[in-house]
This record gives C-alpha cells, sequence and structure tokens, in this order.
C-alpha cells in the first residue's frame, strides 16, 4: 500500500532516510573504489615514466596522484560520517518499533479490560478514552488514517 508524504507514518519516514543513507553509502563506496583504481594506474604509468625520464609526464601524474589522496581521504571521512548517520537511524528505527510493540499490548490490555462486565461506566469511559489515544499514537507511527473526526 503505497502512502502520500502526509499519511507516512513515523516508521516508513525512518525506513525512507535509512534507506537514502544506505543508497548514499554504496556511491561513496563506489566513487572511492573508482578513485583507488585510478590511482593504482596512474602509480603504474608514473613507474614506465620513470624508465622513460619523462618529468613533465611524471610532475603531472604526481600532481594528479596528490589531488586523488586528498579525495580519497574525504571520501574515507564522508563513509565514516554516513555509517555512523546509519547505525543511528536503526537505533532510532529499533526505538520506533519497540515503541510501537509496547503500544500494541497497552492498547489489548486495555481492549480486554474495556470488554470486562465487571468494569464501573466511568471507568470504562476513562479506559476508552485512553485506549483512543493510544490508537491515534499507533497510527501516527504506522501512518494510518485515522477512523472518525478527531475530537479535541
Amino acid at each position: 500500500m503505497e502512502m502520500n508524504g502526509k499519511n507516512q507514518g513515523e516508521i516508513a519516514k525512518a525506513r525512507g532516510m535509512l534507506q537514502a543513507q544506505q543508497t548514499k553509502l554504496q556511491q561513496i563506496r563506489a566513487a572511492m573504489h573508482e578513485t583507488k583504481s585510478e590511482m593504482l594506474e596512474l602509480d603504474m604509468r608514473h613507474h614506465d615514466l620513470r624508465a622513460t625520464g619523462d618529468i613533465n609526464k611524471m610532475m603531472a601524474i604526481k600532481s594528479r596522484s596528490i589531488a586523488l589522496n586528498k579525495s580519497v581521504a574525504g571520501l574515507n571521512t564522508s563513509e565514516a560520517e554516513c555509517l555512523q548517520r546509519i547505525g543511528s537511524m536503526e537505533r532510532y528505527l529499533e526505538t520506533l518499533n519497540r515503541k510501537l510493540e509496547s503500544l500494541r499490548h497497552e492498547a489489548t490490555r486495555l481492549a480486554e479490560e474495556i470488554a470486562a462486565e465487571a468494569v464501573a461506566p466511568d471507568v470504562k469511559a476513562t479506559l476508552q478514552s485512553l485506549a483512543s489515544r493510544i490508537k491515534m499514537q499507533i497510527e501516527s507511527l504506522e501512518g494510518k488514517r485515522r477512523s472518525g473526526p478527531i475530537k479535541l
């Protein structure tokens, strides 16, 4: 079931952000792989040019090699930051999932209490109010539309 951004639950948003960071990490790693491959190629060309003694080409290769080293250092930093964000997002998502399970458990417990015949009417009304609030919290996490009018 597809949801638009307005009805998308907190868990779905967190999953989307996590997937975006994982995609970014893959892109960083691909760029790092390309850069390292180019560095290896330059190193081989540098050794070949050393044998021929072409100083101008050697200096150009050395300059490019320095630029690539800086690029790799930047990519390593970006990778570490991305990994840290992914870890944080995974912990956040796990927290949301635990919260959802806790709310579901509480909703079940309240439903059982409401169904009990020995509950006084005023207590039953309070329990129904609590159950409604818990249902709204569950819906906000799951991203479902609230059924019925919103009471203020």
